[in-house]
Parts: structure tokens; C-alpha cells; sequence
């Protein structure tokens, strides 16, 4: 445990990079799912419970979202998220942020 790194000690360029990082993927992942599927904004909003503007901002990557909500928006498109993890911080604090 001694390589790591409390949050309160990292950059908090580093901080704000990996969560749009993160947010990027999830909207992307989301995205893809309704292109393939066929399912616009609208359509989503609808079986989601939501307004078309809430699919926008969770599809622009800039909104933050509890992860129940996240999950329940994969349900609705057909399908179980898995969180998959990698080894790459190294490369992640190695990249120019600011």
C-alpha cells in the first residue's frame, strides 16, 4: 500500500482529468448502444422516464451521475454494465494536463 497515493495529495488537474475521462466513456458507451439500437434522444427520455434534455447532458459527458442511475440507463437500452479496470495510471499522470 505504500505506493499509494492519498486523493487529498494527487493534482487536482489529475483528479478532474480522470473523472471526464470516465464520464467520456460512460457517454460513449451509452451512445454507441442507442446508435446500434436504433433509439433516438427522445425515444430514450421516454423509456428512461426522463426529458430529452437529461439523455443531452448525459450523452455530452459533462453531467455526473450516481452510479444507480447509470446503471438502471444501460437497463433500459438492454444491457448489464461491468466495470472493467486498468493498469494504465501511469500513463494516465503522465499525460500534459494542463
Amino acid at each position: 500500500m505504500s505506493d499509494l497515493t492519498p486523493l487529498d495529495e494527487l493534482p487536482e488537474s489529475l483528479i478532474e482529468y480522470n473523472r471526464a475521462r470516465y464520464r467520456e466513456e460512460m457517454s460513449e458507451a451509452v451512445f454507441d448502444l442507442m446508435r446500434k439500437q436504433g433509439v433516438s434522444r427522445e425515444q430514450l427520455g421516454k423509456l428512461f422516464g426522463c426529458r430529452k434534455r437529461t439523455i443531452h447532458k448525459i450523452l455530452s459527458g459533462d453531467a455526473d451521475f450516481r452510479c444507480d442511475y447509470v446503471a438502471d440507463l444501460f437497463l433500459v437500452l438492454g444491457r448489464a454494465p461491468h466495470l472493467s479496470l486498468s493498469s494504465d495510471l501511469e500513463t494516465l499522470q503522465a499525460v500534459d494536463i494542463d
